[in-house]
């Protein structure tokens, strides 16, 4: 997996070839959004929005949730929709989760499942227990 696409509530940064994780991170603590990673960061407020229709090439999607509205996923979802975008798994965490130890890792396994049923061309609505994660290299 290459990670191509990064955004938060005021921008987000991509590039089809790939994108710097770590200056991500760096930028994001400290400027405060990605928006501001050169030279492929762009400050906007709707960047999920953006992001999901400047990226047509992207395989998958892992969004990372923290204490959203009630009404964030449908809004995404939509989105999703409207652009022809096939399927979503999405993880709400809670302040308690640890999104290191309990969330990212099986997400990610779940994601690269998704990338391996997409190749084989198999599509649809999946549970959790269908597609259990597998390992990331």
């Amino acid at each position: 997996m290459i990670l191509v696409a990064a955004a938060d509530k005021h921008g987000y940064v991509y590039h089809p070839n790939g994108i710097d994780a770590l200056g991500c991170i760096s930028t994001y603590q400290s400027l405060g959004s990605v928006g501001y990673l050169e030279p492929f960061g762009k400050l906007i407020t709707e960047s999920v929005e953006e992001l999901i229709s400047a990226s047509s090439s992207v395989d998958a999607y892992f969004l990372a949730l923290p204490n959203l509205p009630n009404n964030f996923i449908q809004t995404v979802v939509k989105q999703f929709i409207k652009l022809g975008k096939i399927s979503t798994h999405t993880f709400t965490l809670g302040d308690e989760t640890s999104m290191a130890a309990n969330v990212c890792g099986p997400a990610f396994g779940y994601l690269k499942a998704g990338i391996q049923l997409h190749k084989r061309s198999i599509h649809g609505i999946f549970t959790a227990a269908e597609i259990m994660p597998q390992f990331v290299k």
